[in-house]
């Protein structure tokens, strides 16, 4: 996946800028439709408080697409709450600390500060949950993305993402993941084992951006044989680089890398390194 947000950037033009605002917008269409169906709870007439949208973000790019995805709710009246791992990281005057932290990360959550968004640690966005008069209705998880949890490599981080998944899942909001839940494998979609227990953030709705992940599909099918289990809704969301998938997926043509993965349209097409191609059409998302 970034090999091909690379080729994007680096042969096509098309910036991480550009893709993180294609991917916010189709993050926050997806979570408005979670919480806001028919358009009737975020209408002028409703005089309900308005919903809570509780934003976890990792250090890294998946994490700087959900808080950009904040900004977009929150400017369509959802009262954002963004908990950010590894927030002290940043220093005092808002720069970003040589090697520390993500820059597109940190580039988001000063545009979120300055529009007014509530962008903290999990601390302090712990203490303001507990004042709220009612749950939050809806979690958009981008905590670990497509890092695990070994790669953490702060031990006050680890214990912190702990105490977040352990949150989540108690949690009675609906949890919307970015490309795969926290915990679970982008690559074979195997969840990791804590002290006997799952590690993963259990979520109702998926956002893929741009082409599901292999490890998402995988995942998905195995819960599919669980009667017990509650399938993902998932979501394949346009962010602009179907371009850069077509190139990569020539080359690796070339040298006899592409496999088949399905037919034409829907969510068939090539598997190019772990990642299947989704045909949109003329829609900018698409139900998988």
């Amino acid at each position: 996946m970034l090999e091909i947000e690379t080729v994007g950037e680096r042969d096509m033009g098309i910036s991480e800028a550009m893709l993180s605002e294609n991917a916010a917008r189709g993050i926050a269409e997806v979570a408005l439709s979670a919480i806001n169906p028919g358009g009737r709870r975020l209408s002028k007439s409703n005089t309900n408080a308005s919903p809570v949208v509780v934003v976890l973000a990792g250090n890294h790019r998946s994490g700087a697409r959900a808080v950009a995805a904040a900004r977009h709710l929150a400017a369509r009246g959802v009262r954002v709450m963004v908990a950010v791992l590894g927030y002290d990281k940043i220093s005092a005057n808002g720069l970003v600390p040589q090697g520390q932290c993500d820059p597109h990360l940190w580039r988001q959550v000063r545009v979120l500060k300055k529009v007014g968004g509530l962008v903290k640690g999990w601390a302090t966005v712990e203490r303001q949950l507990k004042k709220l008069d009612a749950p939050p209705e809806l979690i958009v998880d981008a905590l670990l993305s497509r890092t695990s949890y070994e790669e953490l490599m702060d031990e006050a981080e680890r214990k912190v993402a702990l105490e977040i998944v352990g949150w989540a899942n108690k949690s009675k909001a609906g949890v919307l993941a970015i490309d795969v839940p926290s915990g679970v494998d982008g690559t074979t979609g195997a969840t990791p084992i804590l002290e006997g227990e799952p590690l993963e953030i259990r979520a109702r709705f998926v956002v893929a951006l741009g082409i599901p992940l292999t490890g998402l599909l995988l995942a998905a099918a195995e819960a599919a044989l669980d009667a017990t289990a509650t399938p993902w809704l998932i979501t394949v969301v346009d962010i602009a680089i179907a371009g850069a998938w077509n190139r990569v997926a020539a080359a690796m043509a070339g040298e006899g890398g592409v496999t088949a993965a399905g037919g034409t349209g829907g969510t068939g097409g090539i598997g190019v390194g772990g990642l299947a191609q989704v045909g949109f059409g003329s829609a900018w998302s698409v139900g998988v």
